[in-house]
């Protein structure tokens, strides 16, 4: 059961900070933070550039802040 409840909050913890970068990097682009937008480039590197980089810097953050609670925890 205890496997059970870590991969449940694992797989939460992976879909919120995906869910996390994608705002960020939509929100990115619309300042205009990611450079001109000709044809739309600049959705396509939040998309495919800043989402992908800033989810696994979340992810690596989240994992890394939860060990640090389950070991304090103890």
């Amino acid at each position: 059961m205890r496997i059970f409840i870590r991969l449940v909050i694992a797989l939460c913890g992976i879909m919120v900070c995906c869910f996390l970068a994608l705002l960020v990097a939509s929100l990115a682009a619309q300042a205009g933070m990611l450079g001109s937008c000709f044809e739309g480039s600049c959705g396509y590197a939040a998309a495919f550039l800043v989402a992908p980089l800033l989810s696994v810097g979340f992810i690596i953050l989240f994992f890394m802040g939860w060990r640090k609670l389950r070991r304090r925890a103890r």
